[in-house]
C-alpha cells in the first residue's frame, strides 16, 4: 500500500481509489463520514506542505481511506481556485515524486511509467556511460520516448 500511496497516478492507486470513491459526490461522503475526517486533516496539510514549499508527508495509518487523501487535497486546492496554489501543489507533488522514484529500482520505475502513462522507457547505461553525454542528459537514468 505505501507504494500506491506514494504514486497517486499509479493504476494500482487509481483503482484503489475508485472502489471507496468512484466520483467526486462519492469521495465528499467518504470524507465526511465521521471515522474519515482524518483523510481531511491529511489533505489539508498536505496543502499547506505546498503553500509553505515543504515536503508533503506521506500518511500511511494502514487504513484503505489513505488512497483519497490525494484526491481530497486536489480537491481542496480546486475549490480555492487560486491559480498559484495550483502552481505550488504541482510543484509540491513533482518533488515528492521524484524524491521516491529516485529511491526505486529501475525495473518499478519502467513499469510505473508504462502502466501510467504508456511511455516507452529503457536505460541509458551505467553512470559510466553517462558521462559521456552532455552535460544536461548525463544525469538521466532512462530513455523517454
Amino acid at each position: 500500500m505505501s507504494q500506491q500511496l506514494k504514486y497517486p497516478f499509479s493504476v494500482g492507486t487509481r483503482k484503489a481509489q475508485q472502489k471507496l470513491a468512484r466520483d467526486l459526490r462519492s469521495l465528499i461522503s467518504f470524507v465526511e463520514s465521521g471515522t474519515n475526517t482524518y483523510i481531511i486533516e491529511a489533505a489539508e496539510r498536505r496543502v499547506l506542505a505546498a503553500l509553505d514549499q515543504s515536503e508533503i508527508p506521506l500518511v500511511h495509518t494502514g487504513d484503505p481511506g489513505d488512497m483519497l487523501i490525494y484526491p481530497t487535497a486536489r480537491l481542496i486546492v480546486e475549490k480555492i481556485g487560486a491559480p498559484r496554489l495550483r502552481e505550488y501543489q504541482a510543484e509540491a507533488e513533482s518533488k515528492a515524486v521524484n524524491k521516491h522514484l529516485g529511491k526505486e529500482k529501475e525495473d518499478f520505475v519502467v513499469h510505473l511509467c508504462q502502466s501510467a502513462f504508456g511511455w516507452h522507457m529503457e536505460s541509458t547505461g551505467t553512470i559510466s556511460e553517462r558521462a559521456k553525454l552532455p552535460i544536461q542528459l548525463g544525469t538521466f537514468e532512462l530513455k523517454l520516448r
